[in-house]
């Protein structure tokens, strides 16, 4: 007897085991499918910044050349200028897909600038830089629709992790809108096919009244 208890609980250990080793590797593969997809995802946003055109506006001869070493390896086109004069010139002539710019510029600063382009695009991807952190410059940022203000000095990885994380948002939305379009055109389609149902169906019903009215 006893040792068909020891049997029994070898057993039952053992199956415990190969439920524990089953869960763990569905766990396994589940992770890596997300690493998987994560990879691609990084993948396809690498790619789709090779097709940017990139506007910077930096007045700091130095940090703008060491800044746009990195810059040229990471979109298809980088327009690097030192003032707001030069960069809405540009900006009106070739419009960029991503704008990077320091606020504290000459004559004009770069939340005016900002402003400007805001009054006619208030979709194109901003970024500013500046190397304080005042709040009032803050508090009037926000107004602009900025995907995010860096301090500086800061690392070109951190400027590119805001970035992808941008278009993810972008991405996400597109997704979510297109998928709201199919939804309504489900449902149009859905009414329309009910309104010619609806008249097709009277039109048989009278059809067969006649029909039994001539019969009669």
């Amino acid at each position: 007897n006893e040792l068909k208890k020891e049997l029994e609980n070898s057993k039952q250990e053992v199956q415990t085991l190969q439920t524990s080793n089953s869960e763990l590797h569905s766990k396994v593969n589940l992770l890596n499918t997300e690493l998987t997809n994560t990879n691609q995802e990084n993948n396809n946003l690498k790619k789709a910044l090779k097709t940017f055109t990139l506007l910077y506006v930096e007045d700091e001869d130095a940090i703008r050349e060491n800044l746009l070493l990195t810059l040229n390896m990471i979109f298809k086109n980088v327009i690097a200028v030192s003032n707001a004069e030069d960069a809405l010139s540009i900006y009106n002539n070739n419009t960029p897909n991503i704008i990077l710019s320091d606020i504290n510029l000459p004559n004009m600063s770069g939340i005016e600038f900002i402003k400007i382009v805001r009054e006619e695009n208030f979709n194109i991807p901003v970024i500013l830089l500046s190397a304080f952190t005042d709040t009032n410059i803050l508090l009037e940022s926000t107004k602009l629709k900025l995907v995010d203000y860096l301090t500086k000095p800061f690392r070109p990885v951190e400027l590119l992790s805001r970035i992808k994380t941008h278009l993810k948002i972008v991405r996400h939305e597109k997704k979510a809108i297109e998928h709201n379009k199919y939804v309504a055109l489900a449902e149009l389609i859905h009414n329309i096919a009910h309104q010619w149902r609806q008249p097709l169906s009277v039109i048989s019903t009278s059809a067969s009244g006649m029909h039994m009215q001539k019969e009669l």
